[in-house]
């Protein structure tokens, strides 16, 4: 018999004999006053000789506890696991482990937050490759959950290559409220620093699953203003380069441009998503609205690691000149 099995049996015969001798004294008391003859133990009725009478102390039976036998004939001490078994303390009851809880930020895309867990770095990097004229550039990101609703972030082009390397000159900064588990609220600022320049971006990140692989997406790059100057793009290099030629000729640049643009999400697996949306773009200096079209292909290798790659138009109706190929690569620590 194991330890436990012999600490639960001690304590049973512990409590039975303590049980028993209360219920002998109570029915010695009673009987001062209406003697009754007393059921017999069994073990004591079997070792007096026939016809004797066994007479009980006022201290019950406790000499003659370790001759009875109190094992349940349940089959309780026998295997714990029967449905049926009785148990005399919950040191023997079965333990059960319960189901683990899933935790920890998701591999799946389109299961992941709006923003990042409290206490969470991201640390991205994306390329831009624009077609006509040739040009690469890079986009540096640093984002931090500072509570599950509260999220800020930094933006910061180091550079262009295209005829010549030109060092980057485009920063912003970000902070994002969640409003609700599919819906936030995103504010952005981005500058330009020589020549200087000033905006604000108003988003509100929207993001809906259904069907287990399938998400509604919309809300980026809302509505963008300008401060002073124009209001620069943090990735798109080429761009700022056609803003600031227009203010060099006092050109008349967008005070406002609104931005309508709205896609979907398919998980074709735990690891592998993709993307695509359409956009319609309006701002003060044009009567007719562009329209822009963008799809992504991302590759979760862990939680922690994404990459991949996203072809988008600016402007459909200049397709060329406004194509680019975005390479992205995500690290979560």
């Amino acid at each position: 018999m194991s330890k436990s099995s012999s600490l639960a049996l001690s304590q049973f015969l512990l409590s039975a004999t303590a049980g028993l001798a209360t219920i002998c004294l109570s029915q010695h008391a009673w009987a001062q006053g209406a003697p009754e003859p007393e059921p017999e133990p069994a073990d004591a009725a079997a070792a007096a000789p026939a016809g004797d009478e066994v007479e009980l102390s006022d201290e019950g039976i406790a000499d003659e506890s370790d001759d009875l036998d109190f094992s349940s004939d349940t089959g309780g001490e026998e295997n714990p696991g029967d449905p049926n078994a009785t148990f005399t303390s919950d040191d023997d009851k079965p333990k059960v482990k319960a189901a683990k809880a899933a935790t920890g930020y998701p591999t799946r895309s389109i299961d992941r937050p709006l923003n990042l867990p409290g206490g969470m770095v991201q640390i991205g990097l994306e390329v831009p490759v624009s077609v006509d004229p040739f040009a690469v550039s890079g986009t540096l990101t640093g984002s931090y959950g500072i509570t599950r609703e509260v999220e800020v972030g930094l933006q910061y082009s180091p550079g262009r290559y295209g005829d010549e390397f030109a060092v980057g000159r485009a920063v912003a900064l970000q902070a994002q409220y969640l409003v609700t588990d599919f819906v936030a609220a995103e504010l952005s600022i981005p500058m330009y620093l020589d020549p200087f320049a000033l905006g604000v971006v108003l988003a509100a990140p929207f993001r809906y699953e259904f069907f287990d692989k399938f998400a509604i997406i919309a809300g980026q790059d809302l509505l963008s203003i300008k401060v002073h100057n124009f209001f620069p793009s943090i990735e798109n290099a080429t761009a700022n380069d056609a803003l600031i030629a227009a203010r060099e000729i006092n050109q008349t640049v967008p005070a406002w441009a609104l931005n309508l643009a709205a896609g979907a999400i398919y998980q074709l697996d735990d690891n592998l998503a993709l993307d695509a949306q359409l956009g319609t773009r309006f701002d003060d200096t044009n009567n007719a609205a562009t329209t822009s079209l963008e799809a992504g292909v991302l590759y979760a290798n862990s939680s922690k690691l994404d990459f991949g790659a996203k072809v988008d138009a600016g402007n459909l109706s200049s397709f060329t000149e406004t194509l680019a190929l975005r390479l992205f690569l995500n690290l979560r620590i």
